[in-house]
């Protein structure tokens, strides 16, 4: 009788992790079509997209909602097919709403990626090495807050051919430098809506923050974050792609089985 290859018959105590991550980020790659198909025509110029508005008076909306005797109303905008003021301060809007979207997205995925980096930290063997990286966490991280560079570091020395990969990759970008750029992105997006302060744009301009995540730097503001669906797509996908690799290595180092295609073809992770 043949015996099993060494790993193939063991548990992987990575995959639950690896899934639940595939599932969240498929998750906020379907948010992002929802948001695109809600969107519509909101790429088109203003004038083509002023031209998708119904002809006609807009109704008032509600603005008082503690009178119901005597009800206030906003005033009634005749059309918004003729270019003002009004309809510049609408559409500007209308297009910072949308790029919130992108960002909140970027966001949650970036959020995705580092709870999957910590759950497989806390797999790892209890090796000096890893032993090592998480006695630089400080006392108040260890209360479960760690940091997660070290997070990151711990699980790069437990499969050191993560590193490889993360240099040169079909992607042709430094993942390690990349992942921290992301990381300083979802801290904007969580604690300055989107901007970047001065120093921390000098810091993440030459880690490729301009190339990645395209802005605008606004005088006494900072660099402003303007994602298109495109960025955040390429993200969530960029992620997903780490994560992958990660599950691989990591798996590959303990001998534990990580096919992603099964004998007859079929994907074997994210099923439900």
């Amino acid at each position: 009788m043949n015996q099993p290859k060494s790993g193939m018959s063991r548990r992987n105590p990575y995959y639950p992790a690896f899934d639940l991550l595939l599932a969240k980020l498929l998750a906020a790659e379907q948010a992002l079509n929802v948001s695109e198909a809600a969107f519509g025509h909101a790429t088109d110029s203003p004038q083509e997209w002023l031209e998708r508005i119904p002809n006609g008076e807009m109704l008032g909306t509600l603005a008082d909602i503690c009178d119901d005797s005597i009800p206030g109303f906003v005033k009634h905008i005749p059309s918004l097919r003729i270019p003002d003021q009004e309809t510049d301060c609408l559409l500007r809007a209308f297009r910072d709403f949308r790029a919130q979207s992108y960002l909140w997205a970027i966001a949650r995925a970036f959020e995705a990626f580092r709870e999957f980096i910590e759950a497989i930290e806390k797999e790892l063997p209890d090796t000096a090495d890893a032993g090592t990286v998480k006695g630089l966490v400080s006392g108040t991280e260890q209360k479960g807050r760690k940091r997660f560079a070290e997070v990151l570091c711990a699980v790069r020395r437990a499969a050191p051919h993560l590193v490889e990969c993360e240099n040169s990759n079909v992607r042709g970008i430094c993942l390690s430098q990349w992942i921290c750029v992301v990381a300083a992105v979802r801290h904007a997006v969580a604690h300055s809506e989107g901007v970047l302060r001065d120093v921390d744009y000098e810091k993440y301009r030459n880690l490729g923050l301009e190339e990645h995540f395209p802005g605008e730097v606004e005088a006494h503001t900072g660099y402003v974050l303007k994602p298109t669906p495109e960025v955040a797509k390429k993200t969530i996908r960029t992620l997903r792609e780490y994560g992958v690799a990660i599950y691989k290595f990591v798996s590959e180092a303990r001998d534990l089985p990580a096919r992603l295609v099964g004998q007859d073809g079929e994907i074997t992770t994210w099923r439900r």
